[in-house]
């Protein structure tokens, strides 16, 4: 990963102060965030297609974030999101 920008520092600092005030810090995700660049707005990404290995059903996508984390007993946890683009 690269440097963070400034934005993005400020970003991840109110996430962990509102995670904090509300008492979410013991859940297994840290929050996370998926910055789309204007460029993929006007003109969006090829789309992309994602299913899960217990199922059929699939998900057509063009922006995808993975958050990870641990809880305060040592659990792991795992979680996607997905977003699509379209005009």
């Amino acid at each position: 990963m690269g440097q963070s920008t400034w934005p993005d520092f400020l970003s991840n600092a109110a996430a962990e102060l509102v995670t904090e005030l509300f008492g979410l810090s013991d859940d297994p995700y840290k929050p996370g965030g998926l910055t789309i660049p204007a460029e993929d707005m006007a003109t969006p990404p090829p789309i992309k297609t994602a299913g899960h290995q217990l199922d059929s059903k699939t998900i057509a996508y063009t922006h995808k974030i993975d958050m990870t984390g641990t809880d305060d007993s040592g659990a792991v946890g795992n979680c996607s999101a997905y977003f699509r683009l379209w005009r």
